[in-house]
Order: structure tokens, then sequence, then C-alpha cells
């Protein structure tokens, strides 16, 4: 089991432009993947 206190948790600072960057790709693949399905 791996120990917690060991494990490096990135500052809110550094995480937060990472999960803003993924929900924005996110996002442009569910358009993507709306704009495909209703083609169909």
């Amino acid at each position: 089991m791996t120990d917690v206190k060991s494990c490096r948790v990135p500052s809110p600072e550094q995480c937060l432009p990472a999960v803003e960057e993924r929900l924005k790709k996110l996002s442009e693949v569910k358009d993507e993947l709306k704009e495909c399905l209703q083609d169909v």
C-alpha cells in the first residue's frame, strides 16, 4: 500500500490550469461526438 505522505500532491494553483485544459478538451470532444451522432 502506498504511503499518502510520500505522494506529491500538486497545489491547487498547479492543478487548476491542467483541469481546465482537460475540461475544455472534453467539451470539444463531446461537441464533436454530438455532431457525429446527429449525422447518423
